[in-house]
């Protein structure tokens, strides 16, 4: 009986203690339940998920809607006509083909133009000719499978993003940092943000701001990308490059560059257009 009655006291020991301290031990358990999954898991699993994604190898043709609004001295915005490209398959790579100009079909000489340039193109990549794009700008910077690699991140709260719970994650170039390519050099001049998604731990948003020149973009630009669901893929929806940047010597040129992505379809390896 002595033995029975020394556990029975125990157990009455325990449960009053339990009493006592419970409230503290909730407050406890409910704030490491609480507490954000730490910023380099998060950047982890939406690098994995981008990764995966590429892995699968899908292919997209999609529509393309690009605005630039150029700011003048007076911080006057001057809109440039709205063009709408058609994103196809070109001897097996993407290839941007202008379709409309302000929603309007092309006019004769346009067109012409535009399907001379396109057969150019296909004739250099059937031949694996070099081709030599030059862009006086490109914002040219690093995807979410570079983060970890050239930032210190961390959880700085959690925000409603397209509509989905998302962590939002804030990063700054590492220090002793050395970039060795031009996507290196402008991404390591950029403070980012990086929204990603509580569900699927995929990247819905980024936001990169440029603290410094690099290139010819100025301190102060930024460039923000939002991601939609297409099938199993989670593809760019828009993007908007907000710029500042040098022109010759001491000249400087504001505005913005608006891109929304849609009507996405996905090819198979026979070229068949199947829907997501």
């Amino acid at each position: 009986m002595s033995g029975l009655c020394d556990r029975a006291a125990m157990r009455l020991c325990a449960a009053c203690c339990m009493v006592l301290l419970g409230p503290g031990l909730a407050a406890n358990r409910a704030s490491a339940q609480d507490s954000p999954p730490a910023a380099e898991k998060l950047i982890r699993s939406a690098a994995a998920a981008y990764t995966e994604q590429v892995a699968r190898g899908w292919k997209y043709t999609y529509r393309e809607d690009e605005e630039e609004f150029l700011v003048d001295k007076k911080r006057q915005r001057a809109p440039s006509p709205r063009k709408t490209y058609e994103i196809i398959m070109l001897e097996g790579e993407p290839y941007r083909k202008l379709l409309l100009v302000n929603g309007q079909p092309l006019d004769e000489p346009a067109q012409k133009k535009v399907d001379e340039d396109l057969e150019k193109a296909r004739k250099e990549r059937v031949q694996k000719s070099p081709r030599i794009v030059t862009k006086s700008f490109q914002c040219d910077l690093a995807g979410i499978e570079q983060v970890e690699r050239i930032f210190d991140s961390r959880v700085t709260g959690e925000e409603t993003v397209l509509g989905r719970k998302s962590w939002r994650v804030e990063s700054v170039p590492k220090r002793g940092f050395h970039p060795a390519t031009r996507e290196e050099r402008q991404t390591a001049s950029t403070h980012r943000v990086t929204w990603i998604d509580e569900q699927d731990g995929v990247e819905l948003k980024n936001l990169s701001t440029f603290f410094r020149a690099a290139d010819n973009f100025q301190a102060g630009t930024q460039l923000e990308q939002e991601f939609g669901k297409v099938g199993a893929d989670w593809l760019p929806a828009t993007t908007v490059l907000r710029f500042d940047v040098t022109i010759g010597v001491m000249q400087h040129a504001y505005g913005e560059t608006h891109i929304r992505d849609y009507d996405y379809k996905r090819f198979t390896v026979e070229s068949r257009i199947v829907q997501p």
